[in-house]
């Protein structure tokens, strides 16, 4: 949905702007079993917000730095992400 052009969920993000300071939430990837030799089910990461400032959040098409983006990507589809050093990032 864009953010920009929908009036509907411009109201809501207004509204949640205001409160977002005092959320706090958690939010976790599952790596899901559908047989049974799949299970169990597995949490692949997780991570918290804890009362985030949208102050400096950026919109998509922001990036500042799209050639280090769109070569992240290709090592990920390539399945060759783990490659990547710590000390690359940014660069």
């Amino acid at each position: 949905m864009d953010l920009n052009t929908s009036a509907v969920a411009g109201s809501i993000l207004s509204i949640f702007k205001g409160y977002a300071t005092t959320v706090i939430a958690d939010l976790s990837i599952l790596l899901e079993g559908h047989s049974e030799d799949e299970l169990p089910e597995e949490i692949l990461m997780s991570f918290r917000m804890i009362r985030p400032s949208l102050a400096n959040a950026l919109t998509l098409g922001d990036d500042p730095n799209p050639a280090e983006t769109k070569r992240m990507l290709e090592l990920a589809e390539k399945g060759r992400f783990g490659e990547v050093k710590k000390s690359e990032i940014g660069k």
